[in-house]
């Protein structure tokens, strides 16, 4: 234990005498008039302001294209409200169940069983008590259902995308229900077709009920989704990065305030101040800021 301790005060003496020769050898081999001290401030003080303005500026930057980002996922999220989504709303002479599912607010859970029933009833898989005709009619008011609720829309409107929380909340109801529709419809769809056309699409409805049109609406949906999960990683991508570039912008900063205090404070409060502390310092502190600035650009 005491080798170790004076090993490690041998290398601290060692660095003191490094220091104390290299400011000695600084102090002899430069000496700046008095008269020139403050030229030598103005210099690292124009120096500074000019690296400190660099790194606001780009600062500014990443700040606003971050905010350009997050828009562009708000902006693509919200494209949902304006695709062409099969809202057929089915008719008040179908035969009804006693559950009004479009009244309700889907939720994750709900919308699973409600799926399970949809599989059910275009599978053709027979369902107890319950006719051909009021199958159709159910598969319709199923769709309407899930079409006239979140992911799809809010409430039977348009969905209010107003921060990046609820397009992740949307993208995963929507990576959710997605496959189970288009896996339903591309398996059943041609059952579904039959009991859709046999038992409501000849009821002389001006609305006609097809697969296409619900497939329709999956393929747009999956479109808008791919869309945003594209703008979100970027947006995610930039988010990281600036995290990782915060950390060196306020390293800069501290030595920025380090070389100015050194490189223009101390030789104008003090002339007699040692070369060494405002020629030497602030040129270290020069290095480190291009250090910096280059690893941040690379």
């Amino acid at each position: 234990m005491s080798n170790e301790l004076g090993v490690k005060n041998n290398k601290a003496s060692k660095l003191k005498r490094l220091i104390r020769g290299l400011r000695k050898t600084i102090n002899e081999k430069i000496h700046i008039d008095p008269k020139d001290i403050m030229a030598v401030a103005g210099i690292h003080g124009t120096i500074f302001s000019i690296i400190i303005g660099f790194l606001s500026a780009y600062g500014l930057y990443i700040y606003n294209r971050q905010q350009e980002l997050e828009i562009q996922v708000l902006q693509e999220a919200s494209k949902i409200n304006t695709s062409q989504i099969a809202d057929l709303s089915p008719s008040l002479y179908f035969e009804s169940t006693a559950e009004p599912l479009e009244e309700y607010t889907i939720t994750a859970d709900k919308r699973k069983q409600i799926l399970n029933r949809l599989a059910k009833y275009c599978m053709g898989v027979p369902v107890s008590q319950i006719s051909e005709k009021r199958r159709a009619s159910e598969i319709t008011r199923i769709f309407h259902a899930l079409y006239t609720q979140f992911p799809f829309k809010e409430n039977n409107g348009p969905i209010s995308f107003d921060r990046i929380e609820k397009v992740r909340n949307w993208i995963i109801a929507m990576d959710e229900t997605l496959p189970e529709i288009d896996f339903i419809l591309l398996i059943h769809g041609n059952t579904c077709q039959k009991y859709l056309d046999t038992y409501i699409n000849n009821e002389q409805f001006p609305i006609k009920y097809t697969v296409q049109a619900y497939l329709k609406t999956v393929t747009s949906a999956k479109e808008i989704v791919d869309s945003t999960k594209s703008s979100i990683a970027q947006y995610e991508a930039q988010q990281n990065a600036r995290k990782y570039q915060k950390r060196y912008f306020i390293l800069a900063l501290i030595i920025s305030i380090v070389g100015l205090v050194f490189g223009v404070l101390l030789p104008i409060l003090n002339k007699r101040a040692s070369t060494f502390l405002y020629v030497l310092i602030p040129i270290v502190c020069y290095i480190f800021l291009f250090s910096i600035i280059i690893f941040i650009f690379l």
